[in-house]
This record gives structure tokens, C-alpha cells and sequence, in this order.
């Protein structure tokens, strides 16, 4: 969970690994680790981190899911919450995904913004219908 929160944490205020690796004087390989959780930060770095993208600790491990430290959302919260409050169904979330697709027209950035505004549970419940949908054309 960590891994995920700190990697759309670093793209809403527009960080790299490199940049965050230097505001807490580790190496970019210590982020990445992080970010897959192959290892965890020290407690100290996670109040650090919690400093720097302004937010609880709280938030940075999973335990709450959409406040910063005082009471706002977060941007990658607001995203998600467009997505959860729309009106998509999964049917027409692969519908636009194949819009995105269409042979000669991959617009990758657009499909890459569409599946950063959804849930990890959303993109993996659209991943596993896509995945069942390729199953079922064998």
C-alpha cells in the first residue's frame, strides 16, 4: 500500500525518485525500493515523507484513505473518488479502454491518465474482466 501511495503522492506534485531521493539524502534505488516494497522507510523517513508531501502517516501506510493532515483530499484521492462517483459501469470502462486501443490509434497517455483515476480494486476487477474476456476468445 505504501508503495502505491508514495508513487501517486510523488506524481501529484510532480517529483521524481531522484528529487525525493535527494530531499531525504538516500539513494533513487532506496525510493524504487519503497515504491515496489521490496523494503519499508525507517520511521524517522516516514515522518519525513509525511512532511514533505504534506500528509499524515497515517495516510502514508494505508490506514486512512483520503485526508491530508488537515482534513483535505488529496489530489490522488480526488481522482479516484471522480472515477468511484461516475456512472461507468465495467462494461463501458471497456468500452473506453477500446477507444484507447483501437488498432492504429494506442494513445497511451490517455489510457494511462484513464487507469491512474481508478481504484487499485477498480483496476484490478477491469484487469481481471479483461483477462477473462481474452479467455473466453481461446
Amino acid at each position: 500500500m505504501l508503495g502505491m501511495i508514495l508513487k501517486e503522492l510523488r506524481a501529484d506534485k510532480h517529483i521524481t525518485q531522484v528529487q525525493l531521493a535527494e530531499k531525504l539524502n538516500v539513494k533513487q534505488s532506496t525510493i524504487s525500493s519503497w515504491e515496489i516494497e521490496r523494503t519499508s522507510p525507517t520511521l524517522e523517513q516516514l515522518g519525513d515523507l509525511a512532511n514533505i508531501f504534506d500528509v499524515t502517516c497515517d495516510y502514508l501506510i494505508g490506514r486512512t484513505t483520503d485526508y491530508g493532515p488537515n482534513g483535505e483530499l488529496t489530489p490522488s484521492y480526488k481522482r479516484r473518488m471522480k472515477v468511484q462517483n461516475s456512472t461507468y459501469t465495467l462494461g463501458e470502462s471497456l468500452d473506453i479502454m477500446q477507444k484507447f486501443c483501437e488498432p492504429g490509434n494506442v494513445d497511451k497517455e490517455k489510457l494511462a491518465a484513464f487507469f491512474e483515476t481508478m481504484h487499485p480494486s477498480d483496476f484490478l476487477e477491469l484487469c481481471n474482466a479483461v483477462a477473462a474476456f481474452i479467455d473466453s476468445k481461446d
